[in-house]
């Protein structure tokens, strides 16, 4: 996973952006992997954000919702204007 192969060689990562239907690893699971990386390396969490045009928020509820888990931090829904996504960009940094 490029992320892991990133912060080995001690790259900072400030954001991690992922489509849920990727062909190799759906975003689900490599948020969750990062999630168990940063837990197991005692890391800060990256901030991570889901892009989708099949998805809508209540269908990834469980990965946004601090309540179930908290394993991204956003969602956005394709197609993604550059104000949408640095509005979101400048919330999560604000709100951290």
């Amino acid at each position: 996973m490029k992320y892991q192969e990133c912060r080995m060689a001690n790259v900072n990562i400030d954001i991690v952006t992922l489509d849920i239907d990727m062909p190799v690893m759906d975003g689900r699971t490599v948020c969750d992997k990062i999630r168990d990386y940063e837990k197991e390396n005692k890391l800060k969490p990256v901030i991570i954000i889901l892009i989708s045009g099949n998805y809508d928020t209540e269908q990834i509820d469980e990965y946004i919702n601090p309540e179930k888990g908290h394993r991204a931090d956003c969602f956005l829904r394709k197609p993604v204007s550059f104000s949408e996504f640095n509005r979101a960009i400048y919330n999560l940094l604000v709100n951290q």
